[in-house]
């Protein structure tokens, strides 16, 4: 069992799991130096007022569904925006920024939010330690981060890829 044996249209849960390890590990590591490099700075806190929450839970689960059914237009041969690699990449990050944005609407002290429960959850376990506002909302980054992502997944294999695939069929007969 090879861990880079990944077939085609199959899914290998172990080299799923080793990438969501590497995404938290990373994302700790990012904000460990975030806590070293701006050590004695005032410190924002990654929440949602109570207020403002399900406005905060419908926008995490809207960046993290355009994100994500971006990123799956952008990998598909059928369903690429464009061939030319510079503009795709541009159209990724432009929507990568668009899903901060959109999200982080409701985030106090933030005009982003991270969009990646991984990122998420290490802002609160180390640049913002010791913060208890953080983690009245975390809930909402870590689940409907995840609950967006597999919303855009289902809505990209279901609903888009096979409507492009009958669209494709019909204009060739």
């Amino acid at each position: 069992f090879m861990i880079g044996d990944v077939k085609q249209n199959g899914f290998n849960r172990l080299l799923g799991l080793l990438y969501v390890a590497a995404q938290v590990l990373g994302a700790m590591t990012g904000g460990l130096f975030c806590t070293i490099l701006f050590a004695g700075h005032d410190r924002v806190v990654l929440s949602i007022l109570p207020e403002k929450m399900l406005s905060g839970i419908v926008g995490e689960a809207l960046g993290a569904f355009l994100m994500v059914f971006m990123y799956l237009c952008s990998t598909e041969e059928k369903t690429k925006f464009t061939k030319d690699s510079v503009i795709q990449t541009m159209i990724l990050a432009a929507s990568y920024l668009s899903a901060m944005k959109l999200s982080g609407a409701n985030v106090e002290d933030f005009r982003l939010s991270p969009v990646n429960p991984a990122i998420a959850f290490a802002m609160n376990t180390t640049f913002f330690l010791g913060q208890k506002e953080g983690w009245r909302s975390i809930w909402i980054f870590l689940i409907f981060g995840f609950a967006g992502s597999l919303l855009s997944f289902l809505f990209f294999r279901f609903i888009y890829k096979t409507t492009a695939e009958l669209a494709e069929e019909e204009e060739q007969a």
